[in-house]
């Protein structure tokens, strides 16, 4: 009688294959098999082989720092200068943004006073349907607490009859400063100098003192209307931007110097006996220094087109200009195009004005 044989216990686990088709997929079982433990043969193997990949990983980046390949250097003359341009640029924009947070902190804003921007034909069919034309004026009453510049945007009106204005009751905004930048400053002291001994009086108290108006005017989006200016503006500065068949008058009592306007169209700027911005009237018998009178005197502008200023003395017309970027001599350079070339408009040594670019 044949002998039973069995598989000795020391045998290696046998090995399961299945077909499907012409293909044949073959598992190897994980265990032991007599003395020897595979699970932990193949765990040692992945360890050493993470090893030897993590040393190689290591003596790459080394490699990488020791030639400077890293990241940490520039490896041409052109990305160091685009490396200098990125980071010049995101110093930029954290100036802005701080700029922009002071900024909105003192901005009002005042939006649709004459109401909401409008389609031509809208506007057409207004202006037929409207009689009387609207008034706005801007009070310290229309300021939050704070608020020291003034920004109208995002409005208009049927005709230039509607009229925004911003009052001399703004002119009676107070704000505060130091009297003195200098106060609290240290003075250096020096060996075996005599005036190391001499005690100042020491004010813990720091002076202020006021100064009364607006600080800044902007205009942005204000179109078919027109708006008088008849307060104190510290700062003197008016923006204008993206407005259309706008009139400004500025009057004698504003101190509007420098004027910045871009992409404007169909506008017109009024000096009604305006002071120059160095006006330094005291006393009745002082001389009026008016606007243009003095090279400070000037007005900003870009991609405007037919843009009339006008400067009246005691109500009569004494000098007109009309501006036109294109009409002007406005080129493209580089990537700045023909909207972005500057000019400037100033009265000239014989009072007439000038534009330049």
């Amino acid at each position: 009688m044949a002998a039973e044989t069995n598989p000795p216990a020391s045998t290696p686990q046998t090995l399961e294959t299945s077909t499907s088709g012409d293909v044949e997929t073959t598992a190897k079982r994980s265990g032991k098999a007599g003395n020897i433990d595979y699970d932990q043969w193949d765990k040692v193997t992945r360890n050493l082989v993470d090893d030897v990949e993590q040393e190689e990983q290591e003596e790459k980046e080394a490699s990488k720092k020791a030639l400077g390949l890293d990241g940490k250097y520039a490896l041409s003359h052109a990305e160091a200068e685009e490396r200098k341009k990125a980071k010049d640029v995101k110093k930029a924009k954290k100036v802005l943004e701080r700029y922009q947070k002071r900024e909105s902190a003192v901005r009002e804003e005042l939006k649709e006073l004459l109401g909401p921007v409008k389609g031509e034909d809208e506007a057409a069919a207004e202006t037929k349907s409207s009689e009387e034309p609207k008034t706005v004026r801007i009070t310290r009453d229309m300021m939050d607490a704070g608020k020291r510049v003034v920004s109208i945007a995002d409005t208009s009106g049927a005709s230039q009859s509607d009229t925004i204005v911003l009052t001399s009751d703004l002119s009676l905004l107070e704000s505060r400063m130091k009297a003195n930048a200098t106060q609290g400053v240290v003075p250096k002291e020096y060996p075996d100098d005599a005036q190391n001994e001499v005690k100042e009086n020491d004010e813990k108290e720091e002076k202020e003192r006021k100064i009364f108006g607006v600080i800044k005017c902007f205009l942005s989006n204000v179109h078919n209307c027109t708006v008088l200016i008849k307060c104190k503006v510290i700062s003197g500065t008016l923006e204008l931007s993206h407005c259309t068949n706008v009139v400004v008058k500025i009057e004698k009592d504003a101190t509007i110097a420098t004027i910045q306007a871009d992409l404007c169209e169909d506008l017109t700027v009024m000096f009604n006996d305006a002071p120059s911005g160095k006006n330094t009237q005291v006393l009745p018998s002082q001389k009026r220094v008016y606007w243009g009178e003095d090279k400070e005197d000037r007005i900003f502008h870009a991609g405007v087109k037919n843009m009339k200023v006008q400067i009246f003395r005691d109500g009569f017309l004494e000098t007109e200009r009309t501006c036109d970027y294109r009409k002007d001599g406005a080129k493209a350079i580089g990537n700045a195009t023909e909207e972005e070339f500057q000019f400037v408009t100033s009265c000239a040594v014989d009072g007439e004005l000038v534009t330049e670019a």
